[in-house]
């Protein structure tokens, strides 16, 4: 079977039904706009406080972590089209998923991350992997580390203050490049917040979010030429080829 059938009236929990009630009573007091500012900014809180219960769920309980169920479409749109031949850079790798695959596939793979904590769990996930190497990120982007058939930037790029200047840098050591970054137009309610000045920023430390548009046009100033470009599952993924290389 492949879906389920669900009754159209499902029970309503006695604490919801007092919030809607709640809430038409508060619309009849406070002014349209300053509701609709109060109600996005809480959307925003209840989804990071949801976030932080879910890890701290995880780590209490004896369920298996389902939360990142989308990694391995980012994993496989990374590995797309790669040769065992190939040096590949995984600029801010993480927890090395993408790493590993690359390793799989038989790629040279050098890793950069600026997180020490990250770094070090790496460092013995794949100290059996010769083909493996840890690289400082700025000997990365000064050539130091050497030339790249890819460089693959699995959500970084929403994190870098001079994203043309970086992206620049990297059209200089790598022949192409891999881009994953969130989809601004993923979540609807972007669009009325940006109308009424509230953040739309996915995480604390994102310096921005992008558009496929916005995605596309960095791409092109900073002497790339786009390959593809798609959305899914609430991210933007893009191949480039340097012009510089």
């Amino acid at each position: 079977m492949l879906y389920r059938s669900y009754p159209r009236e499902k029970s309503t929990p006695f604490f919801l039904r007092i919030i809607w009630r709640t809430y038409y009573l508060i619309r009849r007091i406070i002014p349209a706009k300053i509701l609709l500012k109060t109600l996005l900014n809480t959307v925003w809180a209840l989804n990071a406080l949801s976030w932080e219960q879910t890890r701290l769920y995880e780590k209490t309980s004896d369920v298996e972590s389902t939360v990142d169920v989308l990694r391995p479409r980012n994993v496989l749109d990374a590995t797309t089209d790669l040769r065992s031949s190939d040096r590949i850079c995984d600029f801010g790798g993480g927890l090395g998923d993408i790493s590993n695959a690359l390793i799989h596939v038989g790629c040279e793979v050098v890793y950069c991350d600026t997180n020490p904590m990250f770094q070090m769990y790496v460092k013995k996930r794949f100290a059996d992997f010769p083909n493996f190497k840890i690289a400082d990120s700025t000997d990365v982007l000064t050539g130091k580390a050497g030339l790249f058939e890819l460089v693959v930037l699995s959500h970084v790029l929403e994190h870098i203050d001079n994203p043309v200047d970086f992206l620049k840098n990297i059209g200089k050591i790598s022949k192409r490049i891999h881009i994953e970054v969130p989809d601004l137009t993923s979540d609807s309610l972007n669009f009325i917040r940006m109308q009424l000045d509230l953040p739309v920023y996915k995480d604390d430390d994102h310096v921005i979010e992008m558009s496929m548009e916005h995605l596309r046009n960095l791409i092109a100033d900073s002497n790339f030429i786009v390959e593809s470009i798609i959305s899914r599952d609430g991210c933007l993924v893009a191949r480039a080829k340097s012009n510089a290389i």
